[in-house]
């Protein structure tokens, strides 16, 4: 007996061993294929369209901030010229290119202007350029009929007329750089040289919600609610470079009711003296520095910029780790292919993870090995792999399968929906992880972060893991005035991020998507700001017992009308006895 139970406990300890094995490599199959599902509905499978996990993402980061000076937010950027006219050309058919980095949601634009002495006309052409248009048969390219200033100017209004909505509207950056270009001695085609936009601030007062600087202070800027909502303002122009001789034919004095500068250090002289300032820094990414981890973040000391040049690109990791600073990263080499962008904009949020929030039911913590570099802060290693920045990412038939069976799983920018049943809250809750905010399910047991309601610099991690729901009750039973927090900006992201429990990965951050699906708030009770909430699943039950009563009412009514009752299966004698009664009865009046 005693050979046989050992012998069992040594079969029961193969078997387990061989399970755990067996659920290791599962688990690595599932991280695979979670990878998969996640890339499946990642910006570059929607291109050229915004993704609708990157809308949601973007709108709920921009209302997160919403009472945050705008010198903290940071936007995407790419370099006009390098990224698009120089590889695409200077041509009407690369302002196709703009539009569409527009939509999936690039917020600064670096832009050269070029103004010729001569004829004094602004162009977006460079000398290079028009002599190889002199000498080419191409009447399209630098052609000022349909590429010039106020082409691309009416392309942007385009953009901007469509996303002027509570949903979409966002703040925009065009930093400009003047350049003086002399045709002297030069036979240029009259085509390519004859724009008639003499004026830089006529053709900029064009620009829809262009931000004015004599509606505000560049060195006291406002929060991004007052700047989109009660100025309804968003276009930012800013002189970032001035390359005009000081013997220039332009005068540059009569444009500074319409444009900012940035102030440099006493050590240099602004790019354009006499200028309305912007708090503006500028940075190559390789000089950059972060800001250091110090509350309370009262303000922050400018708006800030980092790019990257052709022999030191951003990296996936340079750029992320540029937005995780708080500077918005401006790409300024030419890509392979301008959809190769969509990798960077993935990680373009300081405040959402990768892929996050997802629009899938995949609740990426209950995936081991999904997010196995948070202790890092790295990005995953399956993110940065090939089969994730392929710009011929497509859709697998079972995931467009889905797409057709599955409403919740589509792209689209401004679909806020909810049809979920009500107990498959996954995804509706937010953690805050070592990089970024990932939105789980509300009933996972986390610790949660809690900020002194009378000390914004005060923070404390609650004692025990709760569910989302009694996160803020187990932050008021601390010791001291305390309410579930939320990051608003880099520096309280980075701060939080820092006060994750060493063996923890995740803790509760006050946010959720529980009245509307897609749509972040703050506060569990909170609605969404964007549409009635009258979610599909509730309004489903406040109708169904009456739906249900009525259709009774119509079935027993629809019954009834073969179901005779005796005074009509017997009609004869029921008249003949009501003749009989009526015989007695006599008419008149009784005397």
């Amino acid at each position: 007996m005693i050979i046989l139970s050992t012998l069992k406990v040594l079969f029961l300890l193969l078997f387990h061993s061989f399970l755990a094995e067996a659920i290791d490599f599962s688990d690595k199959e599932t991280a695979a294929e979670s990878w998969d599902i996640l890339a499946a509905y990642s910006q570059a499978s929607e291109w050229p369209n915004l993704s609708r996990d990157r809308a949601i993402g973007i709108r709920a980061q921009r209302d997160v901030s919403a009472n945050v000076t705008i010198d903290y937010i940071v936007t995407p950027g790419v370099d006009l010229s390098r990224v698009v006219f120089e590889p695409y050309g200077y041509n009407a058919g690369s302002l196709q290119y703009l539009k569409t980095l527009m939509n999936v949601g690039v917020q600064t634009f670096v832009l050269d202007l070029y103004y010729d002495e001569t004829n004094r006309n602004w162009l977006l052409c460079p000398k290079s350029r028009l002599l190889n248009d002199t000498a080419s048969s191409d009447i399209s390219e630098c052609s000022i009929s349909t590429f010039n200033l106020t082409s691309l100017i009416t392309t942007m209004n385009q953009f901007l007329s469509v996303t002027n909505n509570d949903l979409d509207i966002n703040v925009m950056f065009l930093l400009v750089r003047l350049n003086s270009l002399s045709s002297t001695g030069l036979s240029f085609k009259a085509n390519v040289t004859d724009s008639n936009i003499t004026s830089l601030s006529t053709a900029f007062s064009g620009i829809n919600k262009i931000v004015s600087p004599s509606s505000i202070d560049g060195n006291a800027l406002p929060t991004l609610n007052n700047l989109l909502f009660k100025l309804s303002q968003r276009v930012f122009p800013v002189i970032i470079e001035n390359n005009l001789p000081t013997n220039s034919t332009y005068d540059l004095s009569v444009d500074k009711t319409t444009f900012f500068t940035f102030a440099r250090s006493s050590a240099f002289e602004q790019p354009v003296p006499g200028y309305p300032t912007l708090n503006l820094e500028l940075q190559n990414s390789g000089n950059m520095k972060c800001q250091q981890i110090d509350l309370p973040a009262n303000s922050s000391s400018s708006l800030r910029f980092s790019y990257d040049t052709r022999s030191s690109p951003f990296t996936i990791q340079s750029y992320w780790e540029s937005v995780q600073c708080g500077y918005s990263p401006i790409i300024s080499h030419s890509l392979e292919d301008i959809s190769n962008i969509s990798t960077f904009l993935e990680v373009s949020s300081w405040a959402w993870a990768p892929f996050q929030p997802t629009v899938t039911n995949l609740d990426e913590l209950n995936i081991p090995n999904l997010f196995s570099n948070l202790t890092n802060r790295d990005l995953p290693a399956a993110f940065t792999t090939s089969n994730y920045t392929s710009t011929a990412l497509q859709k697998s038939p079972e995931i467009i399968t889905a797409d057709n069976n599955n409403n919740t799983i589509i792209s689209g920018n401004n679909e806020i929906s909810d049809d979920n049943p009500d107990d498959e809250y996954v995804n509706r809750c937010a953690a805050i992880s070592k990089i970024g905010w990932i939105a789980t399910t509300c009933d996972r047991k986390l610790f949660a972060i809690c900020v002194n309601i009378k000390n914004s610099s005060d923070y404390a991690i609650t004692v025990e893991k709760k569910s989302y729901m009694k996160a803020d009750i187990e932050c008021k039973a601390l010791d001291g005035d305390y309410q579930l927090a939320l990051p608003r900006n880099t520096i309280e992201q980075n701060y939080m991020i820092s006060l994750i429990p060493l063996h923890e990965d995740t803790i509760w951050i006050d946010l959720n998507s529980l009245s509307s699906e897609n749509c972040w708030v703050v506060g569990v009770n909170s609605n969404c700001p964007y549409q009635l909430v009258v979610s599909n699943h509730i309004f489903v039950r406040m109708i169904t017992p009456s739906t249900v009563m009525a259709l009774l009412l119509f079935l027993l009514l629809f019954v009834l009308q073969f179901q005779r009752i005796p005074v009509h299966k017997n009609r004869k004698y029921w008249r003949k006895l009501l003749n009989e009664k009526l015989k007695n009865d006599y008419d008149g009046v009784p005397s």
